[in-house]
């Protein structure tokens, strides 16, 4: 008697295992392979004895591995000063603090902060010649 229902997909585990790599996920991994997610969840517990969830975890892991490497790598040996400033503000907490300055024609400084739109257009008509300076842009200060 001729076996019924759809022919198995074979899965090739290192090709599923370079797409976990690269944090493809589940939907896009089925697509690669043309068949359901469903599939995948299934043939991951009888081939890896693992749910798929568990699975992805492990391999995408190695993934962020990498990435978090190379943008070490970047930063600090490729002395990458947009890169530097990106992982401390990841890592270290850093973060870009803005002061913002108007200064009038009778030379009165204040400093603003958090000022929305409406403040800042009140201030604007009834201070004349108005102009607004910023410094703490981290940037312009990479070489």
């Amino acid at each position: 008697m001729a076996k019924r229902g759809p022919k198995r997909i074979e899965l090739d585990w290192d090709q599923v295992d370079k797409l976990c790599l690269i944090q493809c996920t589940l939907d896009e991994i089925a697509f690669f392979f043309s068949c359901s997610p469903d599939t995948i969840e299934n043939r991951c517990n009888q081939d890896k004895g693992v749910k798929f969830s568990e699975y992805y975890k492990r391999k995408a892991a190695a993934g962020k591995i990498s990435l978090r490497r190379a943008m070490f790598r970047k930063a600090i040996e490729q002395d990458n000063c947009v890169m530097q400033i990106w992982l401390s503000k990841q890592y270290l907490g850093m973060r870009d603090q803005v002061d913002q300055t108007i200064t009038d024609d009778s030379k009165q400084k204040q400093t603003v902060i958090n000022v929305n739109v409406e403040e800042l257009t009140r201030i604007a008509q009834t201070t004349p010649a108005t102009k607004v300076s910023r410094s703490g842009d981290n940037a312009s200060r990479c070489n």
